[in-house]
């Protein structure tokens, strides 16, 4: 938590005043480059003087000023001659608007904007648009189209069902840092690293890219990669020069110290595109993390420092809301606010061929702001997954407002739905929810705190740690959470329209890894037991309805030493331990996750795109004593695929057995209408030793495709048969095929 930051501040009437007068809708913003000539342009319509500043070297962040070159606010006349798109005729005198153009090649100029007010407060600001800088960004840079290119970058085809989608988050820095990568010295930590090939662990496992590339996934999300203050770029990268990043100073401009050369701004471009393009090429879509819910300092942002106060959020009576708890607010809900978010995730999805965003406390930002993402998103490719914490954090917006759980339907835009033509990746089978409407989904902390415990309480149990009475709600979340239902921290009712709209996750970089959640929380187990529970953690995630997503070495049990909040801990704490892989039990943790994968793209079943179809295929056979058990029918084959999770583990067979009946989800409208058993003897109690004997739905042999913490491999032998009864083992899941 941050202390709110002292800054300027507007009114939301004053802000409104503003966006009236001066409201601005060209998509030229920024420096736009030509070989004979440069336009800059900066929105600042508070200002009464503006210049722009030119120094003569943008390799050293300290170089000399050269030359002030006086701007002028833009006209009507001159934006008819600049055949600017979208402007607003009656507004356009007072379009806030400053603007020089500087003739020659100006490729490899540093600048920024000297702001005069009327006050007389003068800012040296950087271009709240630029797209390059000098080292730690604090001046601006213009580069050549040849300089930020890397020759032939095509995108990926469009993506299909979000359901389809098996996302895994790491950050650029944790993935290679350690020796264990097997990445060279030189490239630990950078975006290159990240697709460097051929590298292996100490027992000759893949690591890295090829590690990906076996693990399954079909989407990397990568924690912050835009320029952030937190980390000094020119100084060593040690333990005290370290942070996730969620410090936003240059949204538009790539993080300098993931570059092999920081003092070079165009070097940082092409590395990631490079690694963007490296991952395509193996397969993998790349999901950008990005913060617009706050900035590092409000005071020394581009978009403080060009229109002080306008950028950031404040009550009526003028007081900076700190909902964040990161010192500021940006408030989406104004004009040019919007307009930036929307501007700036365009332009990485089409600069860098993005696949996909992940929002940082998207509960921050408006439901509109959200829409109108996703609709610029739309027109670039629709396939582009959004996600983000939906969490309701806002004190000044009406919930109806907030990108929220209980808004999710209102972020699903039916007139823009993806072909059912799109190709699924990885050519599993697709759902029948392709050509479902593109939507913005939201992290599930419902299974997340059910599976585990609450987050923000590290000994309290959840339904793998032996928590009783939960079983009702994790059904709920395995068959795609589609009734509204009360979150787990009891702030909102989540409503969603479909199933792809649902994140299911147990890890991700915030808190506690799975790991040590489960040795805080269970701290008697010995190591193969906490392993065991983990394990079952990770069926459910995987196995359930929605959006499958994990945090990279999760599946190897991955620990921070009980670090919860590690965002500045450093290397020693954060870099991935990729030898950890080669160790039993994690090796089998490993393989099971990858099995898991792979069944989940396999089957349709567990990925289905709409609610009305969960409703027709699912029954459910159990809620209760532990064991959470149900059928799905596959859409595609007919068949019947049995998942059974057994929590229990022989310690205490005598829990609350006060939701001993089946669950009964029925329910209207578009919320699944999932079945349930009418026959007792499908209900199994725990034996002595906390295994259930689980009475089968179906006459006949069904097929083992998961059981005792193995996987059949999609393509082979299945792991046996059962008939009349199937044996579920302690703190184990099964799935049968019928």
């Amino acid at each position: 938590m941050v202390d709110k930051q002292t800054f300027p501040t507007m009114t939301p009437a004053q802000a409104a005043a503003i966006d009236a007068e001066y409201r601005y809708d060209g998509d030229d913003l920024g420096a736009v480059w030509g070989p004979g000539s440069t336009t800059f342009k900066v929105w600042a319509p508070t200002a009464s003087e503006v210049d722009l500043v030119v120094f003569d070297d943008d390799r050293d962040p300290h170089a000399r000023e050269s030359s002030r070159i006086p701007m002028s606010r833009l006209t009507l006349g001159d934006e008819i001659a600049d055949g600017v798109a979208g402007v607003n005729a009656q507004t356009a005198m007072k379009s806030g608007v400053w603007t020089v153009t500087v003739d020659g090649n100006c490729a490899d100029v540093a600048y920024v904007y000297r702001l005069t007010f009327p006050d007389g407060t003068v800012n040296d600001s950087p271009d709240p648009y630029a797209t390059a800088t000098v080292a730690n960004g604090r001046r601006s840079v213009v580069l050549s189209d040849e300089q930020r290119s890397i020759g032939d970058f095509p995108r990926m085809a469009p993506f299909g069902d979000p359901t389809t989608a098996v996302v895994a988050e790491t950050h650029i820095r944790d993935f290679t840092k350690s020796p264990t990568s097997g990445v060279p010295a030189a490239l630990r930590g950078t975006y290159l690293g990240v697709v460097e090939p051929g590298t292996t662990s100490a027992a000759g496992q893949p690591t890295g890219l090829d590690y990906l590339k076996r693990l399954g996934i079909t989407h990397l999300q990568i924690q912050p990669m835009f320029d952030f203050a937190s980390v000094d770029e020119t100084a060593p990268l040690t333990d005290d020069n370290y942070n996730w990043g969620y410090d936003p100073e240059n949204y538009n401009v790539p993080e300098g110290s993931f570059s092999t050369d920081v003092a070079d701004p165009a070097v940082r471009i092409r590395e990631l595109k490079t690694m963007v393009k490296g991952l395509h090429d193996a397969g993998l879509r790349v999901i950008m993390d990005v913060v617009y819910n706050h900035v590092f300092d409000a005071v020394r942002s581009p978009l403080g420092l060009t229109v002080p106060g306008y950028y950031f959020r404040a009550d009526d009576d003028g007081v900076a809301t700190n909902d964040s708890e990161c010192g500021n607010d940006t408030a989406s809900e104004r004009a040019m606010m919007r307009k930036y978010i929307v501007d700036s995730v365009t332009y990485w999805a089409r600069e860098y061929r993005l696949d996909g965003f992940r929002f940082d406390l998207m509960g921050l930002h408006d439901v509109g702001t959200m829409q109108a993402v996703r609709r610029a998103l739309d027109d670039i490719d629709p396939g582009i997954l959004i996600v983000g914490e939906g969490w309701d954090m806002c004190s000044v917006l009406p919930k109806s407002e907030m990108a929220i759980q209980m808004n999710a339907a209102e972020l699903t835009d039916p007139s823009h739905v993806v072909g059912a033509a799109s190709p699924v990746a990885g050519g599993e089978s697709p759902s029948a929810g392709v050509g479902q409407a593109p939507s913005v989904a939201f992290f599930n902390d419902s299974i997340r705190d059910g599976l585990k415990g609450h987050v923000f309480y590290a000994d309290e149990l959840g339904y793998v740690s032996g928590e009783p009475g939960l079983e009702p709600l994790i059904l709920h979340n395995m068959l795609g959470s589609g009734t509204a239902m009360l979150g787990s921290a009891g702030e909102s009712d989540a409503d969603y329209a479909l199933p792809g709209q649902v994140v299911n996750y147990c890890e991700i970089h915030d808190n506690f890894t799975l790991y040590d959640k489960l040795e805080a929380s269970v701290p008697s187990d010995d190591e193969e037991t906490r392993v065991r529970r983990a394990m079952l953690a990770d069926a459910a995630v995987f196995l359930a309805e929605g959006v499958a997503e994990m945090q990279v070495g999760q599946e190897f049990l991955r620990t921070k030493g009980g670090d919860d909040n590690s965002y500045r801990s450093g290397d020693s704490v954060n870099a991935l331990d990729w030898d950890r892989q080669d160790r039993q039990p994690y090796m089998q943790a490993t393989d099971y996750v990858r099995g898991l994968v792979a069944l989940r793209r396999a089957v349709p079943a567990f990925r289905l795109a709409t609610y009305a179809e969960i409703a027709k295929a699912a029954t459910v056979l159990q809620a209760a004593d532990g064991v959470v058990a149900y059928t799905v029918a596959d859409p595609s084959d007919g068949a019947v695929y049995l998942v059974a999770l057994n929590a229990n583990d022989g310690k205490d067979t005598d829990k609350d057995t006060d939701a001993k009946v089946a669950a009964d989800t029925r329910a209207t409208g578009k919320t699944a209408v999932a079945k349930t058993v009418a026959d007792d003897n499908a209900l199994a109690a725990a034996n002595a030793d906390g295994s259930v004997d689980l009475t089968l739905p179906a006459t006949g042999e069904w097929t083992v495709l998961v059981a005792g913490g193995h996987v059949a491999d999609v393509d082979g032998q299945p792991l046996g048969a059962a008939t009349g009864t199937v044996h579920v083992a302690p703190l184990d899941a099964v799935v049968l095929r019928h």
